[in-house]
């Protein structure tokens, strides 16, 4: 008998009796069952951190969902609004939000065949999307170093009624450490579902 290099499954040679061929083959499998066993589950790509059903609410906020663990964060929003608005969200750390001039966001939207783009600066909350009242708007985010003590910065990109095409980007210009989040109703109120990932390191 031999072993292989890297786990040491025992494996037969060319000198080892025939006869013994099914008992190789029994110890081979054993060993391998027996790592395979043992070896840790494959990290995933995101792991689900918070899931909230918002009921007809101007403001849903989230309290300790950025941590040391994850750089990155990915959120999605599928919600029904009453208005017509544009939808935004506020960075909070202790279970506050963050209202000073520090959001920056730029957007470019497309309406059918027309593109428009706009830029904001000194805001107080970043815009991540636009909704038709009555309809369901979704929003995939990507957030990147809200807890890290660094400029945090946002991807979004999502569709409403019409269909009307989002694209949005941001950052904060201060360098917080952030452990929440806020999302709001400029007016009216919303109905949904918010999923909060982080996205593996």
């Amino acid at each position: 008998m031999a072993v292989t290099p890297n786990y040491s499954w025992p494996v037969p040679v060319n000198t080892d009796l025939v006869k013994d061929g099914a008992e190789a083959i029994k110890d081979l499998g054993d060993a391998i069952d027996a790592t395979v066993f043992g070896l840790p589950a494959p990290a995933s790509g995101l792991t689900l951190i918070n899931t909230t059903t918002v009921t007809s609410q101007s403001t849903v906020s989230f309290n300790n969902v950025f941590s040391a663990t994850y750089q990155n964060y990915m959120i999605m929003v599928a919600a029904t609004f009453t208005s017509d608005i544009v939808t935004t969200m506020r960075l909070r750390v202790g279970g506050v939000d963050t209202v000073g001039t520090d959001y920056e966001n730029q957007f470019l939207k497309a309406l059918h065949t027309t593109v428009s783009a706009s830029r904001f600066t000194g805001d107080n909350t970043w815009n991540y999307g636009s909704a038709s009242a009555g309809n369901t708007a979704f929003a995939s985010i990507t957030l990147t170093n809200p807890f890290a003590a660094a400029r945090t910065s946002f991807v979004a990109s999502g569709v409403r009624q019409g269909p009307e095409l989002d694209l949005r980007a941001g950052q904060h210009t201060s360098s917080t450490s952030f452990d929440g989040i806020s999302f709001l109703a400029s007016s009216g109120t919303f109905t949904g579902k918010i999923r909060i990932y982080g996205v593996q390191n």
